[in-house]
């Protein structure tokens, strides 16, 4: 009998390559999308032992129905990857301290957060024992930012209710609850995630210690591992793969190597002076 994955979020970027490595492992995977119907359905074709889903994590009705419908099934492993940010129609980042907006706050604490640990509660009854949760957060949630305040929050809510979880979980059943912190990801299929030079992303990856950024199917790579390993030691913890990018430090990369990475500080000061900043 095939074990039963479940992975949400898993029409693009490291949700995608995490679904296809467990497909390509023999699982039959339980997957979800939210916007990205088209490529959904092109990876139900491609896949007979994927099953596929619409949910709105950011919608509290959604998700319940969704957790509901999941009580037909027993899993082996519970991947919480589906994620969102507060983003203009442009796709550019809302700077929400200078423009917060409660409800969009709330709505990605909804679907980064709320979801994510909902599915792990109201699900426990249905992981086998010895299963495995991985709950993919980010860098972002182990670090201070200026603009996505309800990204990092819900991160860093994600990686502390993991160490929760996994003081619960193992005792009752065994199964082994960890987190994953991925920093910079370039993506390696056909969308664009982290593609472009001189992008934020970009740049995180001419500046990294390995010089790139991580690639989506090494973060699947990390997480089917984690899942396999079965080490009673691999529980409660969050693992960092970076890269080695927030042991960084410009100012000291300056220091260092004498060559500057910013721009002349009037410049800067220029700049953000005639932002009002």
């Amino acid at each position: 009998m095939k074990k039963v994955v479940l992975i949400t979020g898993v029409s693009r970027n490291i949700g995608k390559s995490i679904c296809r490595k467990f497909l390509s492992e023999g699982y039959q995977v339980i997957g979800t999308y939210n916007t990205s119907k088209s490529i959904a359905e092109q990876l139900e074709k491609e896949y007979s032992d994927l099953t596929l889903y619409q949910v709105d994590f950011c919608d509290e009705n959604s998700t319940t129905v969704f957790i509901e419908k999941m009580k037909e099934y027993r899993f082996d492993v519970i991947v919480n990857n589906a994620g969102t940010m507060n983003l203009t129609e442009d796709d550019e980042i809302v700077h929400e301290f200078r423009n917060f907006s409660l409800p969009n706050f709330e709505a990605v604490m909804r679907c980064n957060f709320y979801a994510p640990m909902r599915i792990c509660i109201e699900l426990q009854d249905y992981i086998n024992t010895n299963g495995t949760i991985v709950n993919i957060a980010s860098t972002d949630g182990m670090l201070a930012t200026y603009a996505s305040l309800s990204y990092s929050a819900s991160k860093a809510a994600l990686i502390n209710v993991s160490k929760s979880l996994g003081n619960n979980f193992y005792p009752k059943s065994k199964v082994r609850v960890i987190s994953i912190s991925p920093g910079w990801i370039m993506a390696d299929d056909d969308s664009s995630m982290g593609s472009d030079e001189n992008s934020a992303g970009g740049k995180a990856g001419i500046l990294s210690p390995i010089g790139r950024n991580g690639y989506t199917t090494e973060i699947a790579e990390k997480v089917y591992e984690h899942v396999v390993s079965k080490s009673i030691l691999d529980n409660g913890n969050n693992y960092v793969y970076d890269g080695g990018f927030t042991n960084y430090d410009v100012i000291y990369w300056e220091e260092a190597n004498g060559v500057s990475l910013l721009r002349d500080i009037t410049e800067v000061k220029k700049d953000m002076e005639a932002k009002g900043e």
